[in-house]
């Protein structure tokens, strides 16, 4: 942990990571584009789901969540991971309703999952009774939420070949020079409360 919190560069607003990887992890590749296959005909028989996907990944593209592969660097041979993605609808929402969930646990029989080949790291998540207890010593109680949090933390460019996931602008055309290869944190990556809070402790201390 000390290694880890020693070698968090800020640059351009942003803190940037390296992923605390186990050995022997294998590329996943099939899984990814099964799920993929499935979806895209979700997306033939549902044109506004497939438009508000679409709005989705647009919005990351130019937020500079994610970025496009190059075409000479779409099948080197290195491991890579391709990520299966779906949809999550929250029709109470009244902004985005539809958000994209990566899979980071999905495996193929036999073999390791994304979240299998990376370290958990330790558990920040408080006991839950004594903020309960806490929350109830005073008559005004405050909340927050910081907005996109893990967004703002990025991946080394060295290992965004772990993070891949397929895409296309039509669901009619193939899977070729399709992909996208994210530069940030997805939502279910096991390593994120390792991530965070030694990072936001270093916001916290850059900022007194």
């Amino acid at each position: 942990m000390s290694e880890f919190e020693a070698g968090i560069p800020y640059q351009n607003k942003l803190y940037k990571v390296k992923l605390s990887w186990k050995p022997n992890m294998k590329t996943l590749l099939e899984i990814a584009r099964k799920r993929f296959l499935e979806l895209r005909s979700r997306f033939k028989n549902d044109s506004s789901l497939f438009e508000d996907y679409k709005l989705v990944v647009n919005n990351y593209l130019s937020e500079n969540i994610i970025e496009r592969i190059p075409v000479e660097e779409e099948n080197l041979n290195h491991n890579t991971f391709y990520l299966p993605h779906r949809a999550v609808i929250r029709t109470d929402k009244t902004t985005s309703k539809l958000r994209i969930v990566f899979d980071t646990s999905s495996h193929a029989k036999g073999q390791l999952s994304l979240n299998d080949c990376s370290h958990t790291g330790l558990n920040f998540t408080p006991n839950l009774f004594p903020l309960l207890i806490k929350f109830r010593m005073n008559p005004i109680a405050f909340v927050a939420d910081l907005k996109m949090a893990f967004l703002m933390i990025e991946i080394y460019e060295s290992e965004r070949d772990f993070a891949r996931f397929f895409w296309v602008e039509n669901p009619g055309i193939d899977l070729e020079n399709t992909g996208h290869d994210p530069k940030w944190l997805t939502m279910k990556q096991t390593e994120w409360p390792l991530f965070s809070k030694p990072t936001i402790e270093t916001e916290i201390n850059i900022n007194e």
